[in-house]
């Protein structure tokens, strides 16, 4: 894709008013740009004596046929996108047609194209992307809709994206914190393997039929056994993560176990919480806001309990009563709810709980990650103690000789 001139008129930070031309893929491209360098862009479109060298056809995007869930990073770089488009004043079909054209990434732009093919057949936002709600995810794209419904469109964006940046975090401090005693833990698992399968093998074989050809042997064939070992091991756990029911099923097993209860709590609350303060802004009813909500708990026997609620709110409870039937949340989450229920505020009080079980998370988090080295130098210190019994046990009987 060649380069594109584009006219630009922004204001800076000290409220003056720059016209100039910008050389960009495409309008999203350029707003991003002008967006870095701190301007408020006010209007942008293209030189009309520029070069296209492409443009918005389907023959464009016939390899992209298939479009896959998002990952949180494609999330991330579709709904950023959207929201520094929408900011902009560019209509909605021409930020979608932006996006699909400046992403690199083959899923969003079959996403994107999908989109604009059902907006210009004169479907509306909220019914195109209720018909599409798997790739976003239902909670995402119902608060699109909603915000869009509702004239909140972009403040239903950045806290989308809000959001979305904290799982992010999440996601990385997560990863930061299991890495080591995950490699620490392969490591212990290749050493065992290998004494078991090679060393002891070695040491209890007579004298007389070790050789270096045989050694050689049966280090090569120990090796080949561990890694396969380890291959069947990783793609194990690869489609384990890939499948949603077994993942479901194993995190609701984990969450049963006390060590890991509280985590999984905190994580989903926080979500479920931030999730509702964005629909009852947008203006979503109470009974969706919960479903949507609940879209985000990735527990099982969560998502029932908060089903019922969700039933006793259309069956016309109070949004704290149905919640307090749950029996899921914290005293401080109620009293929250209950007093912004009363004030009008519940917005806030989501707000402020979703903070809440963050704090709460971040906190246990950190606790973790300083036992994590104590923990792995026990564990470290009890393998080198069952080696050493190992050893012991294989000689001896001549170690009794000896004596």
């Amino acid at each position: 894709m060649r380069m594109k001139r584009f006219f630009y008129n922004v204001k800076t930070k000290n409220n003056q008013n720059i016209q100039d031309y910008i050389m960009a893929n495409s309008v999203a491209d350029a707003a991003l740009k002008l967006e870095r360098k701190g301007y408020t862009v006010l209007e942008i479109k293209e030189d009309s004596e520029s070069i296209v060298s492409s443009s918005y056809s389907t023959s464009n995007y016939q390899s992209y046929s298939v479009i896959h869930e998002f990952t949180i990073q494609e999330k991330k770089e579709f709904f950023n996108a959207l929201y520094h488009m929408y900011r902009s004043g560019i209509p909605i079909v021409e930020t979608i047609k932006s996006i699909g054209s400046a992403s690199m990434n083959t899923n969003i732009k079959a996403f994107c194209h999908l989109l604009v093919k059902r907006l210009q057949k004169g479907n509306t936002l909220k019914e195109t992307l209720r018909n599409h709600s798997s790739y976003l995810g239902l909670a995402y794209t119902m608060l699109i809709a909603a915000g869009e419904e509702s004239g909140t469109l972009d403040k239903t964006i950045e806290g989308v994206i809000k959001n979305i940046n904290k799982q992010e975090e999440i996601k990385s401090s997560f990863i930061k914190s299991i890495t080591w005693p995950a490699l620490m833990f392969i490591m212990v698992l290749a050493v065992g393997l290998l004494f078991k399968m090679f060393v002891f093998k070695v040491l209890t074989t007579d004298i007389d039929l070790i050789t270096t050809e045989n050694v050689i042997k049966l280090l090569i064939g120990t090796v080949i056994k561990i890694v396969i070992f380890f291959v069947i091991l990783f793609a194990s756990v690869i489609f384990i993560l890939k499948n949603r029911s077994l993942c479901a099923s194993i995190l609701n097993m984990i969450s049963g176990i006390k060590i890991f209860e509280g985590l999984m709590k905190d994580y989903n609350f926080s979500n479920f919480f931030y999730v509702f303060s964005l629909a009852y802004q947008a203006g979503v009813p109470m009974t969706e806001a919960i479903i949507l909500s609940n879209s985000v708990v990735n527990i099982p026997k969560y998502n029932n309990k908060l089903r019922k609620s969700s039933q006793m709110v259309q069956n016309g409870c109070k949004i704290s009563t149905a919640l307090a039937a749950a029996d899921l949340f914290s005293g401080y989450a109620m009293s929250q709810i209950s007093a912004g229920e009363e004030a009008g505020q519940l917005d806030k009080a989501f707000n402020s709980i979703a903070y809440d079980y963050e704090n709460k998370l971040n906190t246990k988090v950190a606790v973790i990650l300083k036992l994590i080295e104590p923990t792995m130098i026990i564990i470290i210190g009890i393998f080198v103690a069952i080696l050493v019994i190992m050893l012991i046990k294989t000689y001896y009987g001549q170690l009794m000789s000896m004596f």
